[in-house]
């Protein structure tokens, strides 16, 4: 996670009491980012919080020059395809979050 750290790629979602609730880990591939891995605690899923950290990546990756974010997952999973067959329209969403905190090399 260090690495992800050192260079940037990495956000935390936390909620109103500043407890981590989500993260999202970012590649570079090809160019491109690529979107290691993306996780919302069970007892915040269905809030937005992955949509907010896919977007937050997509902002980033915009703002770094990548062309595309991609990512890799199982599309029988009964909670992955639709979120993201839905999320693929490119909207930009609001979510109740407190905020997305980049994490740092000192938060290890």
């Amino acid at each position: 996670m260090a690495d992800y750290a050192i260079g940037g790629r990495s956000w935390v979602a936390v909620d109103e009491g500043d407890r981590p609730v989500g993260y999202v880990i970012v590649d570079v591939v090809d160019g491109d980012a690529y979107i290691e891995q993306v996780s919302v605690e069970p007892d915040h899923q269905r809030a937005g919080i992955g949509r907010a950290l896919i977007e937050q990546v997509r902002t980033w990756a915009a703002d770094s020059g990548k062309s595309r974010v991609t990512l890799t997952t199982f599309a029988d999973v009964p909670w992955n395809a639709p979120m993201y067959r839905r999320r693929s329209g490119g909207m930009a969403l609001q979510v109740p979050i407190r905020r997305l905190v980049l994490i740092t090399e000192e938060e290890q």
